[in-house]
């Protein structure tokens, strides 16, 4: 499939330390595999970075931070009008690649719905809230948060669950 979006921004590629290496006008293309980083100019072809290289991303105010499993992490910014939007592919993106990549899904898909999630661990810890789809397989779910990493529950693992009919 050839799917690509592209957004017109600023972006600095950065050490761990933070120090910039890089910085420039360009653009950003998104694939289903990952994103391409080009300057302007003919002759600037960019760097792909691959959804499989990124540990996380971090929205603040009108930038994102791209945190990379590498040496290496990246600032966007500069959007302007077209920000929101950007967040919501990136993530949209990302996490169908995620739900591939780890095999989140677990049998046959049965029902899909519009939700609104919390996630914490055992020390009590916010994860993560907001909306999210959520699809119900065979053998697990999976969230699928519009601004956060998709994750999923096993239901041979799920030790309980509470419905509670107000929210219901």
């Amino acid at each position: 499939t050839s799917m690509s979006l592209s957004y017109n921004l600023r972006f600095r590629r950065m050490s761990p330390a933070g120090r910039v290496n890089l910085e420039k006008e360009g653009e950003l293309v998104l694939y289903e595999k990952g994103f391409r980083l080009r300057g302007k100019g003919a002759n600037d072809q960019g760097g792909v970075v691959s959804f499989s290289d990124i540990k996380e991303f971090v929205v603040s105010g009108d930038r994102i931070m791209v945190h990379t499993f590498l040496k290496e992490h990246f600032e966007l910014s500069g959007v302007g009008n077209s920000f929101d939007q950007l967040v919501r592919d990136l993530f949209k993106i990302r996490n169908d690649f995620l739900i591939d990549a780890l095999f989140l899904k677990q049998g046959k898909l049965v029902a899909e719905f519009d939700a609104y999630f919390e996630q914490s661990n055992a020390l009590e810890r916010d994860l993560g809230k907001g909306r999210a789809m959520v699809r119900l397989y065979d053998e697990s779910i999976v969230i699928v948060p519009a601004e956060h990493d998709a994750f999923s529950l096993s239901i041979h693992f799920m030790s309980q669950q509470e419905f509670d009919d107000d929210e219901y």
